[in-house]
């Protein structure tokens, strides 16, 4: 009986813990790369109504506010100044001031005392400016080009600097702020973690970079030469701009809570995907496509409202929730796409995909473009000689592909197809591969007809033809004969799919790749999603049937 109490017992405190730990992170802060928005690789211009100024330590902690409404940021490097305009020195040779400054003895506390000590010696012509170092504001003096040129202008201020010299060097690590009048507001190094928000409660705390808006704070890392842009915004108001993103807004409200939780999962599973580089996800589909405020839509964050707090589960382990375009009618398991393998990513029947836009597709390509998008990814089988599949998983996706030529061959496993071809043009693994040769068109051939009048049977191309049907006469084209019809030449009978399309004339001496649904299949489909909302089922159901076993919690 205890043993049993004692099962309960935990079985409760470990729910009660995965909950906590789950609510706790999805409050949590996400730092997402920016790149869509940048348009130069050393400077970002911002804009907000003022800008609070803070590091990033367990939490936001203010230092000062800026009363501007533009900035820019960009990194301590060489520059040509012309005139109070700053542009990159690609030449170092030809800039005018560079990475090179002054470390005196002046330190304060406040930014504020910082701020009027710059101000005085500025009215001096003493370029100055203020310096955050671990909790201190430093005041550094002039941008030079070199250590030389900065000791120089030092022996002009050894009264101020009670003959202490001191030169920072340059270094890959440094950022600096600047207001309109392109004046060093603030230098810090990417380590400091230096956060910037708006001032304005009003436009629900939005910064702008360039000319999108973003959510709660901005901050910045380093790359060498490359200024790197992060947006430090809580899970919650990250999925705001994600799932605008990648599912249509008009959908379903139920699909779109399916697509907020699998988003979430994939947010709280590869926080730490990008680490290395100064940030954690990325907003491309690299990660997850995000937009930032510019892309939030009512019902979408409706959506990520109402699934707050829940996330979807295997064993009691967040799922690695993937998710596709269309299935085309059956998902696949995830080894048969990669190399792991996992219980709640096993392939399901998914009718529920069946009338996407992707049902069927066509991509067409000569042997001389196969071969060269192979060169491209440093594979060469000289000139094509066939293209073959070779083998497929149970869902009909192909394994494995073969591509002959004449100086060896090559096999393409898996998503290799795709990744070389191109994921737009090979929307999916789920296709057939055929090749055209000369006379191989249908709608070139010529048929026999029999004039009821006099008996008469006279040859003629199909393309010259029409027939008869119940809505009147119809010309025998490629988009008739695209119907799904049989024909006969007289000595042969031919088949025509829907999988041909009024392209098909252009595929004479080309491989066609005829297939279905868009994505790599595993996980959810979101064309599914929209049919099974618009059906009467809601997210959890939608969720608990493209990831097997899994539960919503």
């Amino acid at each position: 009986m205890k043993r049993y109490f004692l099962t309960i017992f935990l079985a409760l405190f470990i729910s009660f813990v995965l909950s906590n730990q789950v609510l706790a992170s999805e409050d949590d802060y996400v730092k997402i790369g920016l790149k869509s928005p940048l348009k130069s690789v050393f400077s970002v211009n911002l804009s907000s109504e003022g800008f609070r100024v803070g590091k990033w330590k367990d939490g936001y902690n203010a230092l000062f506010n800026i009363d501007e409404s533009r900035l820019t940021v960009r990194i301590d490097g060489y520059y040509i100044n012309i005139f109070g305009n700053y542009t990159k020195a690609d030449d170092v040779s030809a800039a005018t001031c560079g990475p090179f400054h002054i470390r005196t003895n002046k330190a304060f506390t406040a930014y504020d005392e910082a701020s009027y000590e710059v101000k005085k010696l500025r009215s001096l012509n003493i370029d100055a400016f203020v310096y955050y170092n671990q909790d201190f504001f430093e005041i550094w003096i002039g941008q030079f080009i070199s250590e030389r040129k900065a000791m120089e202008e030092a022996a002009e201020y050894m009264d101020y600097l009670n003959n202490l010299t001191d030169i920072a060097l340059d270094s890959k690590d440094r950022i600096m702020i600047l207001n309109e009048n392109n004046e060093i507001v603030l230098m810090f190094d990417k380590n400091q973690d230096i956060h910037l928000s708006s001032l304005s409660t009003q436009y629900k705390d939005l910064v702008k970079v360039e000319g999108a808006s973003y959510r709660d704070f901005i901050t910045f890392s380093r790359n060498e030469n490359e200024l790197v842009v992060i947006n430090n915004v809580s899970i919650q108001h990250y999925l705001y701009g994600v799932v605008p993103k990648e599912m249509p807004p008009s959908w379903p409200l139920e699909a779109l809570k399916a697509q907020a939780i699998a988003a979430k999962n994939y947010a709280l599973l590869y926080k730490n995907k990008h680490s290395n580089e100064g940030y954690e996800l990325c907003d491309t589909q690299h990660c997850q496509v995000y937009g930032g405020y510019n892309s939030e839509n009512i019902m979408t964050n409706k959506a990520v409202d109402e699934t707050s707090g829940k996330i979807l589960t295997y064993n009691g382990k967040l799922v690695d929730a993937y998710y596709h375009s269309s299935s085309g009618g059956f998902t696949e398991n995830s080894e048969n796409v990669w190399s792991n393998s996992f219980p709640y990513l096993s392939g399901v029947k998914d009718d529920f995909s069946l009338g996407s836009p992707y049902d069927t597709w066509q991509f067409v390509i000569s042997e001389e473009e196969i071969r060269n998008k192979l060169f491209e990814n440093g594979l060469d089988v000289g000139y094509i000689t066939e293209v073959e599949i070779l083998s497929t998983s149970p869902s009909g996706r192909v394994q494995e592909l073969m591509v002959k030529g004449t100086m060896g061959t090559q096999i393409l496993a898996k998503e290799k197809t795709r990744q070389i071809f191109g994921t737009s043009n090979i929307k999916s693994t789920l296709f057939k591969v055929k090749f055209y040769g000369e006379g191989s068109n249908i709608s070139t051939r010529d048929i026999y007809i029999y004039n009821f009048s006099n008996g008469d049977i006279i040859k003629k191309p199909i393309a010259e033809a029409a027939v008869i049907t119940s809505d009147g006469l119809s010309v025998l084209d490629s988009i008739f004969l695209s119907n799904g019809i049989t024909i006969s030449d007289g000595s042969s009978t031919y088949e025509i799919y829907n999988e041909l399309d009024n392209n098909s004339i252009d595929s004479v001496g080309k491989y066609v790749f005829i297939g279905k649904g868009w994505g790599h299949g595993v996980g959810m489909s979101q064309w599914g999603a929209k049919k099974m909302a618009e059906l009467g089922y809601d997210y959890v159901q939608i969720l608990e049937h493209y990831y097997t076993g899994a539960i919503v919690e």
